[in-house]
């Protein structure tokens, strides 16, 4: 990895006048900011598809309630990294 480093400095260098020309740090705010918002939309349709699978199999008796409790915390748990996320780049921002 170090011996990469002097390569990485170059490319930033090179890249960074490039990123100014596009637009500066609006651009890069709409474009951070329309990322987040697609990457909610995928994580709220994989929750509820989860959601409504496990539904299924706690009606057919092949898992618990307290199991779908379980799996509700999890989703609970993988949709709060994305908050997580936000919040700290807001803190270091």
């Amino acid at each position: 990895m170090k011996k990469y480093l002097p390569v990485l400095f170059v490319a930033t260098a090179l890249m960074s006048s490039s990123a100014f020309a596009a637009g500066g740090l609006a651009a890069g705010t709409t474009a951070t900011t329309d990322f987040k918002n697609w990457v909610y939309a995928i994580l709220a349709i994989i929750a509820i598809i989860v959601l409504l699978w496990q539904v299924l199999l706690a009606y057919g008796k092949k898992i618990t309630w307290i199991d779908f409790l379980g799996h509700m915390g999890w989703t609970a748990v993988g949709g709060g990294v994305p908050a997580l996320v936000t919040y700290l780049w807001g803190t270091w921002a």
